[in-house]
């Protein structure tokens, strides 16, 4: 079996696997997503899986197609099981995201493209790590831990590497990389400041 195809499939199962505990939580009330942060992934995966097959992707964008349909997913969900802490800050980083994605979706050069889409990403992240910070229990740390091996496998299954096609992937490992720590570090915060005050 091609090396290629058995990454391909790792990460098309990581994805998951990563997602059905979030939606299972979230039907628990565990879990609250932030509507803002999810509405920007679903666009942007949505594209951006468009974007690695045409930049010969192949089996590295398999994980992602399936990431895509999940974040449309929790998407819809979020308006009856989301987060209602959303700020003002939220509000303007959601403004200055699809403006972003206006001048994305118009950009013909497939590097500044991949760019501006690692910006998207990023500015997608922001109001969930705010909300993560100040409510550590209302995600579900299983997602963001099995997304970086999800991600990370899908590099290796990239067929064609370039900056175009790993950038954005890349980027999705750290991003969910720092989620698991926010989430981590504020936990064990949370359980000291109990054991003080118990």
């Amino acid at each position: 079996m091609d090396f290629k195809l058995i990454f391909g499939l790792l990460a098309t199962i990581l994805s998951i696997f990563a997602f059905l505990p979030y939606i299972r939580d979230i039907f628990k009330n565990k879990t609250k997503p932030h509507l803002y942060s999810w509405l920007v992934w679903s666009i942007i995966q949505s594209v951006g899986v468009l974007a690695m097959i045409k930049g010969g992707a192949e089996f590295g964008s398999w994980g992602l197609a399936i990431g895509c349909l999940f974040c449309i997913l929790i998407f819809f969900l979020s308006f009856k099981y989301g987060t209602k802490n959303i700020t003002k800050i939220d509000t303007i980083l959601l403004l200055a995201t699809l403006i972003t994605i206006v001048i994305w979706l118009r950009e013909e050069d497939p590097l500044w493209s991949v760019i501006l889409i690692t910006i998207i990403d990023l500015l997608g992240f922001i109001p969930t790590y705010r909300k993560t910070y100040l409510a550590p229990d209302t995600e579900t740390l299983d997602i963001y831990v099995l997304d970086v091996f999800s991600y990370g496998a899908a590099i290796v299954a990239i067929a064609s590497y370039s900056l175009a096609t790993t950038l954005y992937v890349g980027s999705l490992v750290l991003t969910n990389l720092v989620m698991v720590i926010i989430v981590l570090r504020r936990r064990s915060q949370s359980l000291i400041q109990k054991k003080y005050e118990g």
